[in-house]
């Protein structure tokens, strides 16, 4: 008896290029900015269709010490959150604020969820590495895409 066993990997260019990922090079309008803490982009193509391949010209800013980048294109009115292989986009006219959840279980910091917050609806943008160090860079990140940036915590008892 003998097993064949293929291993596929299917090639998702078509899901995570888009007109916009391959064409973005950096420029006046584009403003950025890496951070010590990561989002776990939590995407792919069957959930969300603005998931994208990190663009190019912010690959070789993202490293261990710094893996999330974000950025501002006011040209293109785009919100993007990158770390080493995938992207997530917003058009900055429908998003509202960001919002970060954290559980407080039985007196100690628990989950934790970065929410966006676009026209009426709430997205789940994945989990945050490390709360202290977002709360730490709140004003930066509110400046930098020009929305409002907050958090809060709740109590959860089971």
């Amino acid at each position: 008896m003998a097993w064949l066993r293929i291993r596929y990997a299917p090639n998702l260019d078509r899901f995570y290029r888009s007109d916009y990922q391959r064409n973005l090079v950096l420029n006046a309008a584009i403003q950025y900015a890496t951070f010590d803490f990561s989002i776990d982009l939590n995407a792919n193509y069957r959930q969300v269709e603005n998931a994208i391949y990190t663009p190019d010209c912010f690959k070789r800013m993202i490293t261990e010490a710094q893996p999330l980048l974000i950025w501002h294109d006011a040209q293109q009115n785009v919100i993007g959150f990158a770390d080493a292989t995938l992207a997530l986009i917003f058009n900055v006219n429908e998003v509202e604020k960001l919002t970060l959840a954290v559980q407080n279980f039985r007196g100690s910091e628990g989950r934790n969820g970065l929410e966006v917050h676009v026209q009426r609806e709430t997205s789940h943008l994945g989990s945050v590495s490390n709360v202290a160090n977002f709360k730490k860079n709140i004003k930066k990140i509110t400046k930098l895409i020009s929305k409002e940036v907050s958090t809060y915590t709740y109590d959860e008892h089971y």
